[in-house]
């Protein structure tokens, strides 16, 4: 008989980050800028972004691995390096970028071997932190195959069962999308948004920090769609005024208008007579718009 899962209070802040900056190189370099963000208790929060973004300086401040530069971090009301570090199991990310080990593996410090699936390895892991209230697993999914997948989300799915709270990390939204209750988006250390993923999708900047956790043909869909609507927006706000009526002028206003963001500035633009007679949208500004940022 399997007992029935602990109530769990899911306004209770467990983990806190409050205007945290971390830097290295004497300052020079900046891993987390003025990051503020909280952990619900009996939720899984994924932290995301691209390669570079800040996921595991944050995820290392709240196990307590790393103490911040500037800032304020609680875990259960108490700094994760002193009075709540026997509460936290922390996962550390890969080492080998090579050769990435598997979920399982890693959470045991051994060498990748061929396993009995699923159950088993999922209870020994499970017995192993038991009495760890807050999980942080630094990019669990990495380097997995889809049996592998399957097992290590069983097995926080298993954690949280237990009532115990859980932050991972993954530089994939599709990974993650399926178990995590709330999504916590990073870039350049800086937090972006935080929230239900619902939340994220309808927010009117979305189309900023979305795309460096999106699959490559995800992107290149919102591209196409982006360019089709503007495009043809543009085609009949202009063709729906009749030339000579008058309104012709405010019409085409009004459409370069909205383009402005994806068009040549109007000073530097060519007029009709120097190659450049329709305005034509930029698309390299429009691909900048939606395409992921490029690491640094």
């Amino acid at each position: 008989m399997t007992s029935a899962k602990p109530k769990v209070n899911p306004t209770e802040i467990v983990a806190i980050l409050r205007d945290v900056t971390v830097t290295y190189d004497g300052y020079q370099t900046r891993a987390l800028s003025h990051a503020g963000v909280e952990f619900r208790r009996g939720e899984v929060t994924g932290v995301l972004g691209a390669k570079g973004a800040g996921k595991t300086t944050a995820l290392k401040i709240l196990a307590g691995q790393l103490a911040p530069t500037e800032g304020t971090v609680r875990v259960f009301g108490r700094s994760p390096r002193r009075g709540a570090k026997a509460r936290i199991g922390y996962l550390p990310g890969k080492v080998d970028l090579n050769r990435p080990s598997g979920f399982v593996d890693r959470l045991f410090g051994r060498k990748r071997i061929a396993s009995p699936a699923g159950r088993g390895v999922a209870r020994l892991a499970q017995a192993m932190l038991g009495n760890r209230d807050l999980l942080v697993l630094d990019d669990p999914f990495a380097g997995l195959e889809p049996v592998e997948l399957a097992e290590a989300k069983a097995l926080i799915r298993e954690m949280v069962s237990r009532g115990k709270t859980v932050i991972l990390s993954s530089d994939a939204l599709m990974d993650v999308k399926d178990l995590c209750e709330r999504l916590v988006i990073l870039h350049e250390g800086k937090v972006q948004a935080s929230g239900a993923l619902a939340e994220l999708l309808s927010g009117a900047n979305a189309i900023r920090f979305l795309p460096a956790i999106l699959p490559g043909d995800v992107v290149e869909r919102v591209l196409r769609v982006l360019r089709e609507e503007i495009l043809v927006s543009s085609s009949e706000t202009i063709s729906s005024v009749a030339p000579g009526d008058g309104g012709e002028a405010g019409a085409v206003g009004r459409t370069q208008e909205r383009l402005t963001p994806l068009t040549r500035p109007a000073a530097a633009t060519p007029g009709p007579s120097e190659g450049n007679p329709d305005g034509a949208v930029d698309h390299q500004k429009l691909e900048g718009l939606v395409k992921p940022p490029t690491p640094k």
